[in-house]
Formats: C-alpha cells, sequence, structure tokens
C-alpha cells in the first residue's frame, strides 16, 4: 500500500506487484473540521482498506512553519498523519516505509527534482513525467485522465516501494 498524505489522501495498493489506475482511491478527509476527527476517519479507512498490506509506503513531506500559507497548521496535519500510519503497520504487523517525494519521482522517471530552469519554463514539469511515465508502462490516457494528482503520486510512491525498475531503465 502506498499513501500521498493530504486532506486529500491518495492511495494505491498492489495485490499482485503491478501498478492498477483500478487499484487506487482519493480518501477525502474534508468534511471533517478538526485534526483529531480526521486522524479518526483516517484510521476506519485504512481499517476497512480492500486489502492488508505487508508494506505501506508513506511519501513523507517536510514539515514547514511558514504561517502565511497555513504552514504551521499543515505541518501538524502532517506529523498526525504519519503518526495515525505508522500506529497501523505496527499494529496489523506491516512493514513502514517512508519515503522523500524526489526518491519517488526518481524511482519512476530516472530523475528526482526538475532544475529551477525546468520549473520556470513549466511549473509542472515534474507532474508531466510522472503521468507520462505512468501512461508509457502502466496506464492508458483513458486512466490517467480519470485520476487526480494525488492518486498519481500515491501510484509513483507504490512504484517505488515495490521496487519496479525506473521507466527510463525500461526503455534501454
Amino acid at each position: 500500500m502506498a499513501i500521498d498524505p493530504a486532506v486529500q489522501m491518495g492511495v494505491a495498493w498492489s495485490e499482485d506487484g503491478t501498478l492498477h489506475a483500478e487499484r487506487s482511491a482519493l480518501w477525502d478527509f474534508r468534511a471533517h473540521r478538526t485534526a483529531g476527527a480526521r486522524y479518526v476517519a483516517l484510521l476506519g479507512r485504512l481499517k476497512s482498506a480492500p486489502i492488508r498490506p505487508d508494506v505501506i509506503a508513506y511519501e513523507y513531506v517536510f514539515l514547514t512553519t511558514n504561517t502565511e500559507r497555513g504552514g504551521e497548521q499543515r505541518a501538524r496535519w502532517a506529523g498526525g498523519w504519519r503518526a495515525i500510519v505508522e500506529l497501523y503497520a505496527e499494529w496489523i504487523g506491516a512493514e513502514f516505509r517512508p519515503v522523500a517525494p524526489a526518491s519517488a519521482k526518481k524511482a519512476l522517471t530516472g530523475i528526482g527534482r526538475a532544475s529551477k530552469q525546468e520549473r520556470a519554463a513549466n511549473p509542472n514539469v515534474e507532474k508531466d513525467r510522472i503521468r507520462a511515465a505512468l501512461m508509457w508502462q502502466y496506464l492508458d490516457q483513458d486512466a490517467l485522465e480519470r485520476i487526480d494528482a494525488n492518486r498519481i503520486d500515491a501510484l509513483c510512491v507504490l512504484h517505488w516501494a515495490l521496487g519496479l525498475p525506473a521507466v527510463g531503465e525500461l526503455a534501454l
């Protein structure tokens, strides 16, 4: 199982070591106003997930307290999301494997972060690379257009967790 944590959380899972768009979901916690309610809802979703995973890969975020953009509140939520997922992993005996966003992207695309020049030319260059790599290797165009960025990130984290080769390596 792979998780891209956020108030709208991308989740992906594999039953056979492969990636499929239909084995991903968006868990939306916006209706829950308090952090505690969101954490309880997350634990409930994990307990009712379609599989009981051996490994839970978790894209961790770098905590910031930039109060101009709500960073302090997001940092508290991110810490809470991670605590709940780690608790669940321990409870079911699953391995908890946190991964940095750039590491997950590099595992899929063969390239980590885009350069400043690339990001200036196209602010979505990293998401575009991920979409292209997933579409080239795993998903058809229709499936990719039906799923949002959170689910795509979760599929990218799952690719990393499964140890699958980068798309660039497959093209050689």
